[in-house]
């Protein structure tokens, strides 16, 4: 799943926060498109206060993903940044930083089938990012439990999932599955709810509204929805 801003905006909070301290560790799942550039990323943190880090140009890496892009289209989106090209940016090193994939085709350090249970010897993380991957799993049950005990007590994991996007992985997702399932587990719940999206005519822009579980009844025709939740395990 690609990160455009209106992810951005929710994320950075977050990792802004977990970047001050210097163990923290990050664990993003699978390698994140991220739909806009270097000085993109910069201009928007600006706007919203949030204090830059600047990575040296010649340390600045862009996307090696974006597969659903056609080919004769790449050039559009050759300047578009790596996700830990992001995260430095919010004050992350390098060695904090993880990815875990099914297996090594962009060149994740973690391989590893969320099917299955986990070998030991991983580790335990501060932030889990699943931005796109759950709906590719099809064992929810057994990858939910996976996330949870990668998660340190304290640390958060952040799931922003399809609800709505037909033809696109196993699963679309209910907002109650992730409330349900982290409250009965002991879990705070710091943020549930549908982030539907749209762009503006003409002008391209994206818009982008944060709706409560319970007052979403149908998904806006041309709109984009997402579950959007951050759980922290006491």
């Amino acid at each position: 799943m690609s990160m455009a801003f209106a992810g951005l905006d929710i994320l950075l909070p977050v990792l802004q926060a977990l970047g001050r301290k210097p163990e923290s560790r990050l664990l993003f799942l699978g390698t994140q498109d991220l739909a806009f550039t270097y000085e993109q990323a910069r201009a928007f943190m600006q706007g919203k206060g949030i204090p830059v880090v600047e990575v040296p140009p010649a340390e600045r890496r862009t996307t090696d993903s974006f597969a659903h892009v056609p080919p004769g289209d790449w050039w559009r989106y050759r300047d578009f940044i790596y996700q830990e090209t992001l995260i430095r940016m919010l004050g992350f090193r390098p060695e904090q930083l993880f990815t875990m994939d099914v297996d090594d085709y962009e060149h994740a350090g973690i391989i590893h089938d969320l099917n299955q249970p986990l070998p030991p010897g991983l580790g335990q993380f501060d932030l889990i990012l699943n931005q796109g991957t759950l709906e590719h799993i099809f064992d929810i049950r057994q990858a939910l439990w996976n996330l949870s005990d990668l998660t340190r007590v304290g640390g958060h994991v952040i799931h922003m999932v399809p609800a709505a996007f037909l033809n696109h992985g196993f699963y679309n997702f209910n907002a109650l599955l992730f409330g349900d399932y982290y409250r009965q587990s002991g879990w705070h719940e710091e943020k549930l709810f549908y982030l539907v999206t749209s762009k503006v005519p003409l002008t391209g822009q994206e818009v982008y509204a944060r709706v409560p579980p319970d007052l979403l009844i149908d998904v806006p025709l041309g709109c984009f929805v997402n579950v959007f939740g951050c759980f922290r395990k006491t």
